[in-house]
């Protein structure tokens, strides 16, 4: 073999293992899909989709063939990645009210939320450090009665059905049923089979009675 040849062959050879060495870092890019129901401040039930994109790299060893390409992904690195979006998704949607979320730019959401889960995934103790590099919310689908209450206008109402001030509560009865829309009376009707104060069971009841 000449020289030259000798030459380009140790230049290919170093490019060839340089290449492998940055490529061998770092997996490919992986997207993932699913939806989850989560608890807003008042208590509200709400379904919830998200999507979101995220690689890794190994803290110890490789997890790729020897060209730096991932060979299979791990089941495992769907599940950590899917368990860390949902904490941090309870984690921010726990802190706002319906009304509060209704209102709420998703924008503005989803970056509270893409940063909740950067923080929690440095806090997960795996052999791969896991990078989320995006996230989106798709569909928030609220209780129909929530929905119907946004329709009415009548969401600070709704709202403060849900506080542990029974005066409060007392309140946004007495201003719904002074609405008096088929939406109102509707609320009133859904609110009346949780309120555990007596008094204001009976005050709904004799209220809605008296309209009859």
């Amino acid at each position: 073999m000449s020289v030259f040849k000798r030459g380009y062959l140790f230049i290919f050879l170093m490019l060839f293992a340089a290449c492998i060495q940055q490529t061998s870092k770092d997996s490919r890019q992986f997207e993932n899909e699913f939806n989850l129901e989560v608890l807003t401040k008042n208590r509200e039930n709400l379904k919830v989709n998200v999507r979101y994109w995220f690689q890794f790299h190994a803290k110890t060893g490789e997890p790729f063939d020897e060209f730096g390409k991932f060979i299979e992904e791990d089941p495992s690195i769907k599940a950590f990645t899917q368990a860390t979006v949902f904490a941090s998704v309870r984690e921010v949607f726990k802190t706002y009210s319906s009304k509060e979320l209704y209102e709420k730019e998703e924008d503005s959401l989803e970056e509270e939320i893409y940063q909740a889960t950067k923080k929690n995934s440095n806090a997960l103790d795996t052999n791969l450090s896991i990078q989320f590099n995006a996230l989106l919310l798709g569909d928030i689908e609220y209780p129909h009665i929530i929905k119907n209450a946004k329709s009415a206008n009548l969401l600070s109402e709704f709202d403060a059905l849900k506080s542990k001030d029974s005066d409060q509560r007392l309140k946004a009865i007495q201003e719904l049923l002074k609405e008096g829309s088929k939406e109102s009376y509707a609320i009133v009707l859904e609110h009346w089979a949780v309120e555990k104060n007596e008094t204001i069971r009976e005050f709904i009841l004799e209220s809605l009675e008296a309209k009859n």
